[in-house]
């Protein structure tokens, strides 16, 4: 058995962790959708 202490401060680790990573992905993504959505929206205009 783990020390509780330990274990949430691995989980808030790990937590934290995640989240930067989702952030700094959502980063370098996010332009790549944008321009994805947009040139499809000109090559296929639908509402």
């Amino acid at each position: 058995m783990k020390d509780v202490g330990q274990t949430k401060m691995e989980g808030f680790q790990e937590s934290s962790l995640k989240c930067y990573f989702d952030a700094f992905m959502w980063r370098n993504i996010h332009p790549s959708i944008t321009f994805l959505t947009y040139s499809v929206r000109l090559a296929k205009p639908w509402d």
